[in-house]
């Protein structure tokens, strides 16, 4: 490991002709990376990241200076942008502060230091490798800590990032090895035959439908499941690359190398190298402190098993009810394209349990399903039928934008 895995200069002397960067049909070698990244300004202002070259380079520069980049969402609104900025907190050997979507409160600033993320990279190699010709595709936002861990895996690697939104053509014109990408992304390919040159997909960012994971791999994509968040530097559980060792159900990942996990009061806790220093404006974390990941699920032989999120957790009459469990019900459904469930107010029961869904299935056929594998509590009480889901930026399906559009229109 050089003295400097984060720096495009240090990468240039190892080896400046080879490819760093693929962008808009142009290869870079980490030479020209270098010699583009001397020019750049020192900017530690937060800022939108998009998919364009002078938003590639403002990030390598702040890595290569060791200076805090400030990434942000680029759907934030001005006043979440202002209340960010009017916060004033000094950093020590703070790579990133990515901010959370903030759809419910403030977005919170998740501190990520240079050590979190080169130990994140250095598990994700231990499971993954790398291959001589390996090319990691970036098409997930670089506000986004899936997409920023992209290019600092690939950079500590000395690999090629290429920067596509057309996950095919990424492919096939610019040899992508290696993907990330959450369910919706998948959900675009799946009906595919993969090309044999993709050898790993690391799929996370939300629970995929077990009808879409069997999809993929039935047309050969070698999807990985992967679990982790903003506040651990990305995945800290994994599928075994290539050891064709899958639990009997289907579970979150495999705890990488480094990650310790626990489960307490139904909550799943971890701690490692890789987690986040704190959030920006609050108290620091201690370094062993235990972080709770607010899911719900166990762990069975360094295995992770989620079963719902504690905030999503619906209590009706008493009884809890896992969104996740009743959406893996009803999507077996041939004609259900993508489906969510959720609790609604209700001054009876506390709470009743609704699904939006996408597809050509009618409301009775979906009312037979839950009948015949669902107890009575955990059976939806309304259907809502969607052209198409609206998309967070990150390409996750924006449920509590979706919770809002029928909460309009609901009457029981």
């Amino acid at each position: 490991m050089p003295d400097r895995p984060l720096s495009i200069h240090e990468a240039a002397i190892e080896c400046p002709n080879r490819t760093a960067l693929i962008f808009e049909d142009r290869e870079y070698t980490f030479k020209e990376l270098s010699q583009l990244i001397h020019v750049q300004k020192d900017h530690t202002d937060p800022f939108a990241p998009g998919f364009d070259l002078t938003s590639l380079i403002r990030i390598y520069s702040g890595l290569e200076m060791g200076r805090t980049l400030f990434l942000l969402h680029s759907a934030l609104t001005r006043q979440e942008r202002e209340n960010i900025v009017c916060k004033k907190q000094e950093l020590s050997n703070a790579a990133a502060v990515l901010f959370t979507s903030g759809t419910t409160s403030t977005p919170k600033g998740v501190i990520l230091s240079y050590e979190a993320l080169i130990a994140s990279a250095r598990a994700n190699t231990r499971n993954l490798g790398w291959q001589e010709n390996d090319r990691w595709l970036l098409n997930l936002p670089l506000a986004h800590v899936g997409g920023l861990s992209i290019i600092t895996r690939c950079l500590i690697a000395r690999k090629p990032v290429i920067v596509g939104i057309d996950v095919r053509r990424s492919i096939e014109h610019f040899g992508a090895t290696i993907l990330s990408l959450v369910p919706t992304q998948l959900q675009r390919i799946s009906k595919h035959t993969a090309p044999s040159s993709v050898r790993s997909i690391l799929l996370g960012g939300a629970p995929c439908p077990s009808k879409l994971r069997d999809e993929a791999i039935g047309h050969g994509w070698p999807i990985l499941p992967t679990y982790g968040m903003t506040e651990t530097s990305s995945q800290i559980a994994t599928y075994p690359v290539s050891s064709g060792e899958w639990p009997e159900k289907p579970a979150a990942g495999r705890l990488l190398d480094g990650v310790e996990a626990k489960v307490i009061n139904e909550e799943i806790m971890v701690r490692g190298p890789m987690l986040f220093s704190g959030y920006y404006g609050f108290p620091a974390r201690g370094k062993d402190d235990w972080f709770p990941t607010g899911d719900l699920g166990r762990i069975e032989d360094r295995w992770i098993y989620v079963t719902g999120r504690k905030k999503e957790l619906i209590i009706t009459g008493g009884e809890n009810v896992s969104p996740h469990e009743v959406e893996e019900v009803l999507v077996r459904n041939a004609e259900i394209e993508a489906i969510v469930v959720f609790g609604v107010p209700d001054d009876k029961w506390g709470e009743r349990v609704v699904a939006a869904y996408c597809g050509t299935a009618s409301s009775e056929q979906l009312v037979e399903d839950a009948k015949a594998s669902l107890a009575t509590f955990k059976r939806p009480k309304a259907y809502f039928q969607f052209e198409s889901f609206p998309l967070l930026d990150s390409g996750k399906i924006a449920r509590k934008e979706i919770r809002r559009l029928v909460l309009e229109k609901l009457t029981f």
